[in-house]
């Protein structure tokens, strides 16, 4: 699968790049993009090369949250369809689905999930197209706008309870709080907000019986002819949903909007079980924790296990070496490298 995106996906960059005094052709061109690429929102361009353009961007303007200004200058127009439906949707609850579900179908390289437990919703989202540049920049715009779109459904004065984001510490880390109306934990395991789980209840104030009777038959017509990479969207999904508990397929399959049974079935087809998914993606996410310095003890937290010891003989599992000694070897490889 190629993963694709639309311009008017990430259109808020020629407003930003302008902002800062940067000629968006120039962007465009540096990266070997079509100079005029912006005259149109509808455009198709490759999720790898959006990657780069932001990339591209955040460089010329010397902002290492130039994808997250992008982000706060869109909102739930900016999905299209998958979005006028949403903001018609009766509940926020509703609503999510069908951008969880409309975004997971599609051709593009992140995903959309959300889960409520424990009376806490949350809702997350990841790059799962490889080899994106620089993807902290897609991550950021994408959570920007998620907050717009929870903001268009529950009014301007909503703001989550909490923010985390798996990028470094930016330079100018207050104006995400400001932003956002909450706490931002930088260097998390996965992009995620969340709040009090009765905002899925909540009636949403754009609600338009009449457009949603329009707009259904429109995106079922679209979804009916879309594909999705499932290894992928799992992985993403176990991905935002590590700390909030134990990860199991019942929480997946609801984040995907699926019974557990059809998950399961679908993996079978896929020739990957639920079981094997999650022992790769604490994994990797382990390895990502102790190359940054987190403390071994906070990891086995964070991952869901008992304590030290009860992580430390998972990764020896995993790995065939203990923690420290992972770490020890890639900081040697490291020292060489340099």
């Amino acid at each position: 699968m190629v993963a694709t995106i639309k311009v008017r996906n990430f259109f808020a960059v020629k407003d930003v790049l302008e902002f800062f005094g940067v000629e968006p052709a120039a962007a465009l061109k540096n990266v070997g993009l079509d100079p005029n690429l912006f005259a149109n929102r509808e455009t198709v361009v490759l999720y790898s090369d959006a990657g780069r353009l932001l990339a591209e961007c955040a460089r010329l303007t010397d902002r290492d949250d130039f994808g997250f200004r992008a982000g706060q200058r869109e909102d739930a127009t900016a999905m299209g369809l998958t979005g006028l439906l949403s903001l018609h949707a009766m509940k926020v609850g509703e609503a999510l689905g069908y951008i969880a579900v409309g975004l997971r179908a599609s051709d593009t390289g992140g995903v959309f999930s959300f889960e409520a437990r424990g009376g806490v919703a949350s809702l997350s989202y990841a790059v799962i197209e490889t080899g994106v540049e620089r993807p902290e920049q897609i991550v950021d715009a994408a959570m920007a706008i998620a907050c717009n779109t929870l903001r268009q459904f529950c009014g301007p004065g909503w703001s989550p309870e909490r923010v985390f984001l798996p990028r470094g510490t930016p330079r100018d880390f207050r104006c995400y709080r400001q932003f956002f109306g909450a706490p931002v934990e930088f260097e998390a395991p996965a992009a995620r907000m969340v709040c009090d789980a009765s905002v899925l209840d909540r009636q949403i104030v754009t609600h338009n019986p009449h457009y949603i009777d329009i707009l259904t038959p429109l995106f079922d017509a679209a979804l009916a002819g879309a594909r999705g990479d499932l290894i992928l969207t799992v992985k993403a999904v176990l991905k935002a949903q590590v700390g909030g508990g134990r990860l199991t397929r019942a929480r997946v399959a609801q984040a995907m909007g699926m019974s557990e049974h059809v998950l399961v079935a679908r993996l079978a087809e896929a020739d990957a079980t639920f079981s094997d998914l999650a022992e790769e993606v604490k994994f990797e996410l382990a390895r990502q924790m102790l190359a940054s310095g987190r403390e071994q003890r906070a990891i086995a937290g964070e991952l869901g296990f008992a304590d030290a010891s009860a992580f430390n003989r998972a990764f020896v599992k995993w790995s065939g070496q203990t923690p420290g000694r992972w770490r020890a070897g890639r900081m040697r490889s490291e020292e060489t490298q340099g």
